[in-house]
This record gives structure tokens, sequence and C-alpha cells, in this order.
């Protein structure tokens, strides 16, 4: 008897240019020829790379599995430089296919702003891997937000478990782009809608790329109250841990 195939993952992409300009939709489908992938998986969340013949590009692909949902995120390159960013929540659940349609469809291009009229408090627990895809265990994250004025606010970032820190940072925003000005953490981020990516650096030498995505903004000011986040950490130039998980606002 011949097995049939697992359902594919359905949702609705949608694609920013450069600057982080909602450009329109994707395949619904996500699919397409891919040649040369190699991926490398930490619990829920996978790192892919691979080369897309149709379009011509090099993907980077974050994939972080929440819940029924994948959350994704590709970055086309072209050589060095960036060209693009793909951004969707999908399913694989056909009785949640036309709603995660309708859901992507309206809040797709919203934009990743979090809460500046009030302080705000997100919370929950991170899975931590080594980066030789051993588990750590996980580790309670907060994320604390006190605005000091519409564009800047003071961010204090707790993990308590395997691996204990505590930072400062302010944070001032310019439209889509996000720079992070210490005293502990330095560095930059740009949103592409509800998906803001970062690079940060720590006066220790550590440094982190990441990515965090609004699960349920909904167009206008509402920041949702749901935040997946996802980091991989380096020990200067050698990547060391990747952490994910899920923080919910208080």
């Amino acid at each position: 008897m011949t097995t049939a195939p697992p359902p594919e993952w359905v949702g609705r992409p949608s694609l920013f240019d450069i600057d982080g300009t909602w450009l329109g939709f994707e395949d619904e489908r996500c699919t397409g020829d891919r040649r040369a992938e190699s991926e490398r998986s930490y619990g829920g969340f996978t790192d892919a790379l691979y080369f897309l013949p149709q379009r011509r590009v090099s993907l980077q692909t974050w994939t972080q599995a929440v819940r029924e949902v994948r959350v994704c995120s590709s970055l086309l390159y072209q050589g060095p430089a960036l060209i693009g960013v793909l951004n969707g929540i999908l399913t694989r659940d056909p009785a949640l296919t036309a709603g995660r349609i309708g859901h992507e469809t309206r809040c797709g291009p919203v934009s990743f702003a979090m809460p500046t009229d009030e302080d705000s408090r997100y919370r929950g627990d991170v899975q931590l891997w080594r980066a030789a895809r051993e588990p750590l265990g996980s580790a309670e994250m907060t994320m604390e937000v006190h605005p000091l004025d519409p564009l800047t606010a003071e961010y204090r970032l707790r993990l308590a478990g395997p691996m204990d820190s505590l930072s400062r940072i302010r944070v001032r925003r310019d439209g889509n782009r996000s720079f992070h000005e210490g005293p502990d953490i330095w560095g930059n981020g740009t949103a592409y809608g509800r998906a803001n990516f970062v690079r940060l650096h720590e006066n220790t030498g550590r440094r982190m790329i990441g990515r965090e995505f609004m699960l349920d903004a909904e167009p206008g000011t509402d920041a949702g109250s749901a935040l997946a986040v996802s980091y991989q950490m380096f020990d200067h130039t050698s990547l060391a841990v990747v952490m994910h998980g899920v923080l919910e606002r208080e």
C-alpha cells in the first residue's frame, strides 16, 4: 500500500523589498524547485539554505514551530546583497487553511511595532540548544519595554535558567528600523512586516542574530499579545547557542 504524502504547509507569505516596503503576496504553498538545500534543526527551529532557480536567488529560511503553525521567513540574496524578504505563518491542517489564508491576507502587511503608550512586559519559556544540536534545556525569558517617548524605549531583557543574564538597552525607532544604543547591548534591526530582524552585540564579545515575530498583530495599532522569538548566539565568530520560544504579553 502506498502511503499518502503529508499535507503541504499552506499560507499566504508577504514579499517585502530591502527597505521593508510591502510588495504583495507570494505562492500560498511556498513550493518551488529548490537546489543544493542544506539545513540544521534545533528542536522546533530550522535554519535552511538553498538556491531557487526560478528566482535565481539564494535563500536563508528560518522556520519556527509554534503550536499548530509554522512561522517562516526567507531572506533572498544575490551574492552578498539582500534583495527581498518573505514572511508568513503556515498551516498544514486542511480545516485551518481558509482561516489561515484569510488571516495572512489581512495581517501580512502589518508593521512590527512594540507598544509605545504604556509599559509592557512579555514573558515565556525558550528552548536552548548548543550549536552541535544538543539540548541545553529551557529558560524563562522576560522582555520589559518602558517607553520614554513615542520613538524611544528602555528595554530590560532577563534570562533565568541554564543561561542567566540581565541586560538594559535603549532602543530608538525610525520607521521600520531600530537602533540599540547600550549600555549593555548595541546593534540595529529592520522590520519586514510583522518580523523584526536584529543584529546585536554585547560588551563581552558575544553577539546575536535574531527574529522577533508578532503572531497576532492586527492592522492599526494593535501589537497583539504573542511574540515568537528565535536567536542565534555567537561567541565572537562561532555559533554557540540557538534559542527559540514564544513570549506572551502580560
